[in-house]
C-alpha cells in the first residue's frame, strides 16, 4: 500500500512539473498570421513560414470536421496586433487552409474591435445567432468576431475561406 501511495504521489508531482514546464519554459509565441490579408490563394508554405515559431498540435477528430480534415492549435500571446490566447487552423481534406480561429483576450475586446475597424472598416453585416457576430465580407472569404464578450467564454476572431465552412465551423 505504501508503494502505491508513493507511486501516486510521484505521478502527481511529475504531472505538476510537466504542466509548469509547458506553461513557463515553452511560453506562447506571437503569431504573424496576417489574418486580414489571408485569401484563398495564400500559399501554405507562406503561412507555415509566418508561423514557424508557433508549436502546433494537430488532430483530425474534432467535432465538425469531416473525413480527411484536421485542426492544428497552439497557445499564442498575440495574433498579429490582437491580444490573444489561442490559435486554431482548420485544413480541408486537400490540406488547404479552410478556417482560422483566434481566441482573444476578453480584457482587450474593445481594443481588438478598434484594430479590426482600422484594418477593415465598419462590418458589412451582423449575424444574429447564439452571439451577435460582426461580419466583414472579403471577396469569397469572411472575417467574424463577436460584438460583445460572451458570458461563459472568451471572444473569438475568425477567418473562413467561404460561407460553407462558416456554416459548419462557426461556434454556436
Amino acid at each position: 500500500m505504501r508503494m502505491l501511495i508513493s507511486a501516486l504521489v510521484m505521478f502527481v508531482i511529475i504531472m505538476v512539473v510537466l504542466a509548469f514546464a509547458r506553461e513557463h519554459l515553452r511560453p506562447a509565441q506571437e503569431a504573424d498570421l496576417r489574418l486580414t490579408e489571408l485569401t484563398t490563394e495564400t500559399p501554405r508554405e507562406e503561412l507555415e513560414d509566418r508561423l514557424e515559431k508557433v508549436e502546433f498540435e494537430c488532430t483530425d477528430d474534432e467535432t465538425g470536421l469531416e473525413t480527411g480534415e484536421r485542426v492544428c492549435f497552439a497557445p499564442v500571446s498575440r495574433a498579429d496586433d490582437y491580444a490573444a490566447d489561442y490559435l486554431a487552423l482548420f485544413f480541408d481534406s486537400d490540406n488547404a487552409l479552410a478556417a482560422v480561429n483566434v481566441v482573444l483576450d476578453p480584457a482587450e475586446h474593445d481594443a481588438n474591435h478598434e484594430r479590426l475597424r482600422e484594418a477593415l472598416g465598419e462590418p458589412d453585416r451582423r449575424i444574429e445567432d447564439a452571439f451577435t457576430w460582426l461580419v466583414w465580407d472579403r471577396d469569397e472569404h469572411l472575417i467574424l468576431t463577436q460584438e460583445e464578450v460572451p458570458d461563459a467564454e472568451a471572444p473569438t476572431l475568425m477567418w473562413f475561406r467561404n460561407a460553407d465552412f462558416m456554416e459548419r465551423l462557426l461556434p454556436r
